[in-house]
């Protein structure tokens, strides 16, 4: 995939252009092999040496399949102690996610099982552990694009 930035000069907000440079200077920018670190929002500054120079802002959005990762991957706890799952959770478009205990999907909150979600942040807790919720739990996103899974154990000490 290439995109293309027509600009005399581009500047990425608050960050180093994807090769390093604070800018680039030029008529045009191209991005290949685009990754989802690439997006954001570019600034392009023309000047011809007349009058002031002009700059607009170019927002690139990177849609990729969703990726998730695990604080954890396994948990042994005993029954009576609060437990949580945590699982990032980065994609765009912005992927929906499903929380599944041994295949079988977690409604909304329940009286000890409480569904959380801070950005790209989501978690499952657990109030008080009995030996039924021992078992593999998953957090599942998708999007257009894609699935992705991302398993943990709950097993009990003893």
């Amino acid at each position: 995939m290439r995109i293309y930035l027509y600009a005399s000069h581009s500047v990425f907000q608050g960050k180093h252009m994807p090769d390093g440079a604070e800018s680039i200077a030029g008529e045009k920018m191209t991005l290949e092999s685009v990754s989802p670190k690439d997006a954001g929002t570019y600034t392009c500054t023309a000047a011809n040496g007349n009058g002031s120079p002009v700059s607009n802002r170019i927002i690139v959005n990177i849609e990729y399949k969703p990726i998730v990762e695990l604080e954890e991957v396994f948990v042994h706890t005993q029954a009576g102690n609060k437990v949580e799952i945590v699982c990032k959770v980065h994609g765009h478009p912005h992927p929906a996610v499903e929380w599944r205990k041994d295949g079988e999907v977690i409604k909304k909150d329940g009286e000890r099982m409480k569904i959380h979600n801070f950005g790209n942040k989501y978690s499952l807790s657990i109030e008080s552990v009995e030996r039924e919720d021992y078992g593999s739990y998953s957090c599942q996103a998708s999007n257009y694009l894609g699935s992705t899974t991302a398993v943990q154990e709950i097993s009990g000490i003893g």
